[in-house]
C-alpha cells in the first residue's frame, strides 16, 4: 500500500548530508542538497532534561515520507520553523512506497 496522499500534509525540507573526501584524506560531511516534500509529522514524546545545570527540551517526532533512497541518520528535517535531526531511518517499507524518519529536536 503506498502512501496516501491526503496522510502527507505537512511541507517539510530535507537536508541531504554526503560524506565527501577532503584533499588532506580526511572525511567530512557537506550539504547535499535539499528537497521540500510532503509528508506526515507525529510528535511521538516530549521530556525535559537537566543536563550541566542547563535545561534542554528534546522531542521526538516520526516523520513518514514517499520513498526516498538518497536519505539517512545525517539528514536534517526542516518543519515549521524546527530543524529535525534524523536518528534513525526505516527503510524496511519501501516496497510499499514509504520511508520514516525518526527525529530529535533540541532546544537548548
Amino acid at each position: 500500500m503506498v502512501v496516501a496522499i491526503g496522510q502527507l500534509d505537512a511541507r517539510v525540507v530535507l537536508k541531504v548530508k554526503m560524506l565527501t573526501r577532503g584533499s588532506a584524506g580526511g572525511f567530512s560531511y557537506t550539504d547535499g542538497g535539499s528537497n521540500t516534500v510532503w509528508a506526515s509529522v507525529t510528535a511521538l514524546s516530549g521530556r525535559d532534561l537537566l543536563q550541566a545545570q542547563q535545561r534542554n527540551a528534546e522531542v521526538s517526532y516520526r516523520v513518514e515520507i514517499r520513498y526516498r533512497s538518497d536519505i539517512d541518520a545525517k539528514t536534517q528535517v526542516v518543519w515549521e520553523g524546527r530543524t529535525l535531526e534524523a536518528v534513525w531511518v526505516d527503510q524496511s517499507q519501501r516496497r510499499r512506497g514509504r520511508s520514516v524518519l525518526f527525529c530529535k529536536e533540541r532546544t537548548d
